[in-house]
């Protein structure tokens, strides 16, 4: 999933803002939801299932004949995209770590300026 990235920039252009909007809308995040499983759920499950395999059960399931070795190498592309779906979602958690980290420091600044916290 590709997102937007947050703009850094105050409108005199010299500092960071720690300001931002939403990401994403309510909309993408339930047609992502729906999706998943139709796509990336099925990739997980292959990946899962691999890993669940000896070699031994592997030669066996796609030794098979001539069509298993294009399913092999298919299976190996669903694998190298289900990998770069999840490196898209670390970055999405990068992003709402750093968000939540934003609020954390605005909250934080407020307990300051209102003399509550531990100090």
């Amino acid at each position: 999933m590709k997102t937007q990235k947050d703009e850094a920039a105050t409108p005199n252009g010299n500092e960071p803002s720690l300001e931002f909007g939403a990401l994403l809308s309510a909309g993408a995040i339930e047609e992502a939801e729906r999706n998943y499983n139709g796509t990336h759920g099925v990739r997980r499950r292959v990946m899962l299932a691999t890993l669940s395999s000896s070699k031994a059960d592997l030669l066996e399931g796609f030794g098979r004949d001539a069509a298993s070795g294009e399913v092999l190498f298919e299976t190996i592309d669903w694998l190298n995209e289900y990998r770069d779906h999840l490196s898209a979602y670390l970055e999405l958690v990068g992003a709402a770590s750093a968000r939540l980290l934003v609020v954390g420091q605005v909250l934080a600044d407020r307990e300051s300026e209102a003399g509550i916290g531990c100090g």
